[in-house]
């Protein structure tokens, strides 16, 4: 390898290191890393309830027909 192409692999190494650190610390402060784990607790008690009203009341569940499931995920 010649000494330019080592060269360029260092600094590509360097600022993708800089990168993640820079990332993490940014996460950290605006706190997005809570946000996506309160979203997702959200997102399954949601699902939980509409399974629960499904199964409660059977007028809701041809309503919720309208949704696939997978959309529920």
């Amino acid at each position: 390898m010649s000494e330019i192409t080592l060269q360029i692999i260092t600094y590509v190494g360097i600022a993708i290191i800089i990168f993640i650190l820079i990332r993490e610390v940014v996460t950290w402060y605006w706190k997005i890393n809570q946000i996506v784990d309160s979203l997702d607790r959200i997102d399954s008690n949601l699902q939980y309830i509409a399974t629960l009203l499904k199964e409660a009341n059977p007028e809701v569940s041809k309503k919720m027909e309208y949704f696939d499931e997978e959309e529920l995920e």
